[in-house]
């Protein structure tokens, strides 16, 4: 009986972090407005943004997607899709400055902004789904285990009290 406490001792923490993280997973969204100034802002807050070269409309959902739809790179100022973008740096502690969207996720920013982007959180969020299901594999193995162990331990004592039966009679 030793083996499937020593089992559920080690996966009952593993299903906690699983519940700590899916249900932490969503506030890891980051902000649509990643690489936008300060005074552009107002710019990036309606439902239907326009192109600052007058092209094309398009959806605020898609504004830093990681498609280029505006030939000036204005629906993405937080990633690399658009060579002509720029990416506003808020250098926290030194000048703020704008970079060509080259640069993004290189850390030249001073607080390192440019490399959190929203790239990288949904590759993070999908880490943890594959993780998830991982942990949920794991889980279906453990509980076969016990299940098994005490399929076998009773087909063992069911033997021996058989063999204890035959033997006195």
């Amino acid at each position: 009986m030793e083996t499937p406490s020593l089992l559920l001792l080690t996966f009952v923490p593993t299903s906690l972090l699983l519940l700590f993280f899916s249900s932490s997973s969503s506030s890891l969204a980051s902000s649509s407005l990643l690489g936008v100034a300060p005074q552009d802002e107002e710019y990036f807050a309606g439902a239907v943004i326009a192109c600052r070269d007058g092209s094309k409309l398009f959806a605020r959902d898609r504004l830093n997607d990681g498609f280029c739809d505006c030939p000036d790179g204005t629906d993405e100022p937080g990633t690399s899709a658009c060579p002509e973008g720029k990416f506003y740096c808020k250098n926290i502690g030194d000048v703020p400055r704008y970079l060509f969207s080259s640069f993004v996720n290189d850390r030249i920013c001073a607080d390192g902004f440019p490399s959190k982007s929203r790239l990288d959180l949904e590759d993070l969020i999908m880490k943890l789904r594959g993780l998830k299901i991982a942990v949920i594999i794991q889980l279906c193995l453990a509980m076969c285990t016990i299940a098994l162990c005490l399929f076998h331990r009773r087909t063992r004592s069911w033997r021996r009290r058989y063999l204890s039966k035959s033997y006195y009679t």
